[in-house]
This record gives structure tokens, sequence and C-alpha cells, in this order.
């Protein structure tokens, strides 16, 4: 595994409300179920892109955005090869 991933998870943990290992990666607020992207959207994205006058930015949207920029950036092929490469290993 890349050490920066080691890193962001060593960093994740600090944070994390729990690291049992039957606790959720991400979880709700209640921490009893896993983090919702729909919640999220409906709770806190959605409102806040409609009050800047961008309520027709959906998900997917979003995503293909974020897509998009990276290609631009190239950090997708970095991160492939650095999977890559950790799967060699």
């Amino acid at each position: 595994m890349p050490e920066s991933v080691i890193r962001d998870i060593a960093q994740w943990r600090n944070i994390c409300p729990s690291i049992e290992p039957d606790a959720w990666l991400f979880p709700s607020e209640k921490l009893t179920t896993s983090f919702s992207r729909e919640n999220c959207w409906q709770r806190n994205l959605g409102p806040r892109l409609k009050a800047n006058g961008l309520g027709w930015v959906n998900f997917q949207v979003m995503r293909r955005t974020h897509s998009s920029l990276n290609r631009r950036l190239e950090a997708v092929r970095r991160l492939e090869n650095a999977c890559l490469a950790a799967d060699a290993a």
C-alpha cells in the first residue's frame, strides 16, 4: 500500500468516531448506519447550491465535473499507477 494511503488512514483513524472492527468507515451522525449520499445531498449540498443559483446541479453533474478536472490534472493516472504498484508488491 502506498505510504500516502497509510498516512491518510492513520489521520482518518485519529478523527473517526469509532475504530472498532465492526464500526462503519463513514458513519452517519448516529453512528448506527453508514453515511448516506442522498441524505447529505438533501440536507447540505442541495440547499447551498440552490442558494447560489446552482439548483440545477445534481450528483451526476458534480461527479462528471470532478472526473473531468481530475483528468486534466492527470491525478487519475497517478492514482492508477500507485494502485498497480501496490498490487504488484
